[in-house]
């Protein structure tokens, strides 16, 4: 298919089946089509991670965040990267915009908190654990069965 839309959720159905390379070749036809959309951007960058293609994958963070600010999951996504990397102001700064533009956002909670605690902030950290218990009181048992290093799940959301 030659539409967006179709793109996008064959690009979503092989990630699902974890076919991380096709994905890709699905997700960069589409952007051919759609090159500002957000969630092509950020399945994009969730399948190049899956490949440990990290700084391609965070440049289409970038892009998934220049298309849509606001976007919770790429922010998430990138923070979790960046943090990677050791960039640690930058990852706290995408946490931060990850819960300003979703408040409930599980893991920017979580990990932003075990980030500052290692940081030295122990009150903002403390205060993002309990934001982060609040919404999940099993939290630190999910934690231990591994909260992936980025929230994997396909955006479905097409044209965010």
């Amino acid at each position: 298919p030659g539409d967006g839309e179709a793109l996008l959720a064959r690009g979503n159905l092989l990630s699902k089946k974890e076919l991380w390379d096709e994905a890709i070749v699905e997700y960069r036809r589409a952007l051919k089509e759609k090159p500002y959309d957000s969630t092509l951007h950020n399945n994009l960058g969730l399948a190049l991670t899956r490949k440990g293609r990290v700084d391609q994958a965070i440049e289409a963070y970038r892009m998934a965040i220049q298309s849509v600010p606001e976007h919770a999951g790429a922010h998430n996504n990138l923070a979790m990267l960046l943090m990677g990397k050791g960039k640690i102001d930058e990852a706290i700064a995408h946490f931060r915009q990850a819960i300003r533009y979703q408040p409930d956002y599980l893991n920017a909670h979580f990990q932003l908190a075990k980030l500052l605690s290692r940081e030295g902030l122990a009150d903002e950290a403390s205060y993002h654990l309990r934001e982060a218990r609040r919404i999940n009181p099993d939290i630190e048992k999910l934690q231990k069965r591994a909260i992936p290093e980025a929230d994997t799940r396909p955006d479905v959301r097409a044209g965010k």
